[in-house]
């Protein structure tokens, strides 16, 4: 049973942590997504960053 408690401890801090770092990012106004969607297609790498970054 302790093993379940430690597990779900790490679990918390690590889902604590992944919160924390995403709060760091503004979300996308829709227009900004369109505009990266149409440079990825361009294969703008910087874009296709972005966009991933922002949908963490």
């Amino acid at each position: 049973m302790a093993k379940v408690g430690k597990a779900i401890n790490e679990s918390n801090r690590s889902l604590s942590r992944y919160l924390e770092e995403i709060g760091k990012f503004e979300p996308l106004h829709p227009d900004r997504e369109v505009e990266l969607a149409q440079r990825i297609k361009k294969n703008d790498r910087r874009a296709l960053k972005e966009l991933v970054t922002a949908n963490l």
